[in-house]
């Protein structure tokens, strides 16, 4: 009776073992990310560093990635990036997504819809061989105090990677659209609702990107709207913060490894100050060429924001990133890059001006 009962337990334990595996067989645990670490050296004539100054900077992330596709063919994703060089929020983005024939639910700490459809074709993103024209030529040539910029063609109205849900329909004939609900811009925080919040609360994002073939040549369009309503709880030293709204609108063109990009970003009331609440235009412009495992490109980017009312003048902004890469292997570049900057204050004197260059350096290593 006992060697029975052991073989019983024996095979059912062997079926347990099956069964979990078989359950779990459509499971997919992935690691990723990347890694970069850069030498440079910056001249420029900002209070801030007015001499010619070396730095070593580094910048990084690390994904971690689950999916897994149910017995009814719907998807599960989910995905964490964790920031390597960052101070504070660590976690950069965190979300759950759905996905079936019907098109894609995504939940989570994550860009708009708008952003996300428009990003990827917005003349400097789709051209980039190097480093980043909107992020990381400020980090080598400072903004100087008192100058409004809207550093980047991504857009957003203050949720940047805030708590939201987004649907994304299925690619047909080329074309899809988007649409996120932003409930407030509170990002990786729970026992509070969008009411409570000082920053904005009921945003909606939406989107339609165009990807195709014309003649021999691929073309991207995108364009997308976004709005918020600011919060009603504004301090007593405040004027009333105003709604603040945007849209953008951009494409891209391939052919024989010449690829240019074009983008125009308006923004309105994008600032948290309510006494300055003020609004902006980027005009981003970008090409590159690519030649076996070498790849070379250019970008320039225009930026005019309304700092004051006061004045009838706007802060203007002008960046220039020239960049060379070289694949030296699979997840492996070298990387070269020359950056302009030349800030321009509205008000008299130079207080929030700034102009200067830099040259920088470094490997990045994908995994």
């Amino acid at each position: 009776m006992k060697k029975q009962l052991m073989t019983t337990t024996a095979l059912v334990a062997a079926g347990l073992v099956t069964a979990v595996g078989t359950a779990n067989a459509q499971l997919k645990l992935s690691l990723g990310g990347s890694q970069e670490f850069i030498l440079g050296v910056a001249d420029q004539d900002s209070a801030v560093r007015k001499t010619t100054g070396f730095d070593v900077q580094h910048d990084g992330e690390i994904h971690f990635r689950a999916s897994q596709t149910l017995d009814n063919g719907l998807r599960i994703r989910t995905r964490v990036e964790l920031e390597s060089s960052q101070a504070g929020d660590q976690i950069d983005e965190a979300y759950v997504s759905v996905s079936g024939k019907w098109g894609e639910i995504r939940a989570g700490s994550e860009d708009n819809a708008a952003n996300l459809m428009t990003t990827p074709t917005s003349g400097s993103w789709a051209t980039n061989v190097g480093q980043n024209l909107n992020f990381d030529v400020r980090d080598w040539i400072v903004t100087p105090a008192g100058h409004a910029l809207n550093g980047t063609t991504r857009l957003a109205v203050r949720d940047g990677d805030a708590e939201k849900v987004t649907y994304f329909t299925p690619r047909v004939s080329g074309f899809q659209a988007g649409v996120s609900y932003m409930p407030s811009n509170e990002e990786d925080a729970n026992g509070s609702i969008s009411v409570t919040t000082s920053g904005i609360q009921h945003g909606f994002a939406t989107a339609m990107n165009y990807r195709g073939k014309l003649g021999g040549a691929g073309v991207a369009l995108a364009a997308g709207y976004a709005s918020a309503k600011a919060s009603p709880n504004a301090t007593a030293t405040q004027e009333q913060p105003q709604d603040p709204k945007g849209w953008i609108a951009n494409g891209s063109i391939r052919m024989s490894g010449v690829t240019v990009a074009a983008s125009y970003l308006s923004l309105k009331n994008f600032q948290t100050d309510g006494a300055n609440e003020s609004g902006g235009t980027n005009i981003d412009l970008g090409a590159k060429y690519d030649f076996g495992k070498n790849h070379v490109s250019v970008g320039y980017m225009h930026n005019e924001t309304e700092a004051s009312r006061a004045l009838s003048a706007n802060d203007k902004t002008d960046r220039l990133l020239v960049s060379y890469r070289r694949d030296l292997a699979r997840g492996v570049q070298y990387r070269l890059n020359f950056m302009w900057a030349d800030f321009k204050g509205e008000t008299a004197g130079a207080a929030d001006d700034n102009e200067g260059i830099a040259v920088t350096t470094g490997v990045r290593v994908a995994f």
